[in-house]
């Protein structure tokens, strides 16, 4: 169920209630009106019965007659019924079908107070004892009043109040369903949608606004972290390329270094060479300074060898296949690696010869 359709309930039933109670409360103002009619109706009778009662034991029915047409410019026809309930005295004017209902409902022993319907109209009849001068009821005082105005306006309240409320609810259940559209439904849809394009297949996937959002949000969180990862390996590895780089920039710069130190070393070393040939070559040289111009010559070409290497190190060239002797290659390693062994080499002697 969408969203939209879930809050529009949830409003309607909260504003139901609300609807329901002001058409009760409109409806009950009624029936406390009808209430206060009645109470008046009842004074009336009260105030009424003692003076009936003392004309009525002296057979003063001329004056029974005034008081009744008294009562009837005010609203209220009164007659007097014997107590088998058949009318003993009346105006003229008094509907007799009152008097048959007041009958009826002292045979039945009914509530003194109801209202019987006569034709079109409604009345509000009460029944009254007339007592004689021992207590003994001798009559009733039947007292009716015309409602069939207030019948007639308590039903075009109740109609009101019930068409009001449901013109009410008909405006509610428009104005929520297009308002919760307007700035519910249509925004999450349009969100819905926009993120759905991140996953196009499953594009057809059911539910509610926000459920689709909170899992699509999901899939998206889970999709970052991989993506987060998957950086931070990328940034790892541009950083070690990074520092193999600047390795690489280290080397060739002391490779550039190491070619013009061979040039400066190259030539002190030659001129070194020829003059130690020089005097090796002379006779006036010893044999034992002979042996040791030998070595001197020996150990310039050795640095000289090294120097090549350097240059042919620094020196920038294309990769090709050829054959070649690897005995070379590894006594040119070797000649390369022979200082740093000898120094490590060296190295035990000397710690030896401290502890000593």
């Amino acid at each position: 169920m969408r969203i939209g359709t879930r809050l529009t309930i949830v409003l309607m039933l909260c504003v139901m209630p609300v609807i329901a109670a002001y058409t009760y409360w409109t409806v009950a103002q009624s029936n406390v009106y009808v209430n206060e009619l009645k109470q008046s109706a009842r004074a009336i009778s009260s105030g009424l019965a003692p003076s009936v009662d003392e004309e009525l034991v002296a057979q003063e029915f001329e004056k029974i007659g005034d008081a009744f047409r008294k009562m009837d410019a005010e609203g209220t026809r009164s007659a007097i019924l014997r107590k088998d309930g058949t009318l003993w005295y009346s105006l003229p004017d008094f509907p007799a079908e009152l008097v048959d209902a007041a009958r009826v409902q002292l045979a039945q022993h009914q509530p003194a107070e109801f209202g019987p319907t006569s034709g079109a109209k409604n009345w509000f009849c009460e029944l009254v004892p007339m007592k004689g001068q021992g207590g003994e009821v001798i009559g009733y005082l039947l007292e009716v009043q015309d409602w069939t105005k207030v019948a007639r306006d308590n039903r075009a309240r109740s109609i009101a109040s019930i068409v009001v409320a449901f013109v009410l609810l008909g405006l509610i259940a428009t104005v929520i369903p297009l308002t919760v559209n307007r700035y519910v439904s249509r925004p999450l849809a349009d969100l819905s949608a926009k993120v759905m394009k991140f996953s196009a297949k499953d594009s057809d996937r059911e539910g509610s606004e926000v459920e689709l959002l909170s899992e699509e949000f999901r899939r998206l969180d889970q999709q970052l972290n991989r993506a987060r990862i998957d950086l931070e390996d990328r940034h790892r590895r541009e950083l070690e390329l990074e520092r193999e780089l600047q390795r690489a920039d280290r080397l060739a710069t002391i490779g550039a270094l190491a070619s013009g130190l061979a040039h400066e070393i190259g030539t002190p070393m030659g001129v070194i060479r020829v003059r130690a040939e020089s005097l090796q070559n002379d006779e006036t040289t010893s044999a034992d300074s002979r042996v040791k111009l030998g070595i001197i010559v020996r150990q310039i070409d050795r640095i000289a060898r090294i120097v090549r290497m350097l240059l042919d190190y620094a020196r920038k060239s294309e990769s090709h296949k050829a054959v070649c002797d690897l005995r070379t290659i590894a006594e040119r390693a070797m000649t390369l690696l022979e200082p740093e062994a000898a120094a490590e080499a060296s190295e035990p002697s000397r710690d030896s010869a401290k502890i000593r």
